[in-house]
């Protein structure tokens, strides 16, 4: 990561052109562009922990930022949602670690497909 990273930095001042950096999370988030469901990207970072954030889109169709990317144990993120009461679509290779929890406990949950 440091290597691209530094690559691109270096190409960017020698090119005089901005490196607009993309947090993970956010990246992971807008694969879901368009929908009308908060949007829960999920990380697994193993032992019940998952890196996330939650994010909307709204009418004109940019990224709405509704919970920071924090690292957190799934089941707080679950209760979380819970209290929020609205539909959520879970993206990222979490929801393939923790996908049945999830549907289980959440009526209001949709995992999006692994492409």
């Amino acid at each position: 990561m440091r290597i691209g990273s530094a690559t691109a930095k270096g190409l960017g001042l020698a090119l005089d052109k901005p490196i607009i950096p993309v947090p993970t999370v956010d990246g992971l988030a807008y694969n879901l562009c368009g929908v009308s469901e908060n949007v829960c990207p999920m990380m697994d970072a193993r032992r019940n922990q998952v890196y996330t954030g939650l994010y909307r889109f709204d009418e004109a169709g940019n990224l709405v930022t509704e919970m920071d990317q924090i690292p957190m144990d799934v089941n707080e993120l679950i209760d979380l949602l819970l209290e929020k009461d609205e539909e959520v679509q879970f993206t990222g290779d979490g929801i393939q670690v923790y996908g049945s929890q999830i549907l289980s406990k959440m009526k209001h949950a949709r995992l999006a497909p692994a492409h």
